[in-house]
């Protein structure tokens, strides 16, 4: 089973093709001109504003829909929020006759315990993989280096108001491993400018559930520099 890459794909009218899109395969660079193999779309409740979505969103709210093709008409999964709270936040992946592929959810770091962000994926008929943002080294090197981080972000203010700006502001560890009964069976990180990457590292995973996971990863701001769902 090959990478699954969430990116964007270029257009931008949101009544037109989605401007996200969802790509299996290998790694290594693929043909941009290629198309994605899924498409993915924020879903709005009937009556429901992009607005009161960015609000509900805050609280750990998301809602998402994945289809095969660009016209909308072939439903590959849909994710929806179960519950969330200060502690937790849990999702459900289904697909499109309503059965329920995995349940995903999101601890976040300094509540119940985890110093880290943890995220849990457990697929329909195996145990829960559980990953946590960012190796402890790596963290820590974080902490010890924050104050030339926060000066280097000053000098990027005042180079972009100067208008010689264009590096990006230090990011902390974003790379997430997940692991079961010790062994690592899915990797996450950031391949580039506007994508994010999962690679599986077992082979039973479904393709549904890992493109599910990439975009809901991402949208806490996984490495894309931004929310993809966020209201624009």
């Amino acid at each position: 089973m090959g990478t699954v890459r969430l990116e964007w794909t270029g257009h931008k009218d949101p009544d037109g093709e989605p401007p996200y899109g969802v790509r299996t395969g290998p790694p290594g660079p693929w043909d941009a001109k290629e198309p994605p193999d899924a498409r993915l779309e924020r879903h709005l409740e009937p009556g429901q504003s992009p607005e009161e979505y960015g609000k509900a969103r805050s609280t750990g709210y998301r809602s998402f829909d994945l289809w095969a093709d660009p016209d909308r008409e072939e439903p590959l999964a849909r994710v929806r929020t179960v519950r969330t709270d200060r502690y937790e936040a849990r999702y459900e992946v289904r697909d499109a006759d309503d059965e329920l592929l995995a349940l995903v959810v999101r601890r976040p770091r300094m509540r119940g315990g985890n110093v880290r962000t943890r995220w849990d994926v457990e697929q329909t008929g195996r145990p829960a993989a559980v990953g946590y943002r960012g190796a402890v080294p790596a963290w820590l090197l974080w902490w010890l280096t924050c104050p030339l981080y926060v000066v280097w972000a000053v000098f990027l203010v005042a180079a972009a108001v100067l208008g010689d700006g264009g590096a990006d502001v230090p990011r902390p560890p974003r790379r997430i491993t997940w692991r079961l009964h010790r062994r690592k069976v899915l990797e996450a990180r950031t391949s580039g400018p506007g994508e994010y990457a999962l690679r599986p590292r077992a082979d039973w995973w479904d393709e549904r559930v890992l493109m599910a996971t990439a975009a809901l990863v991402s949208s806490w701001g996984g490495g894309l520099g931004h929310s993809w769902d966020e209201p624009r």
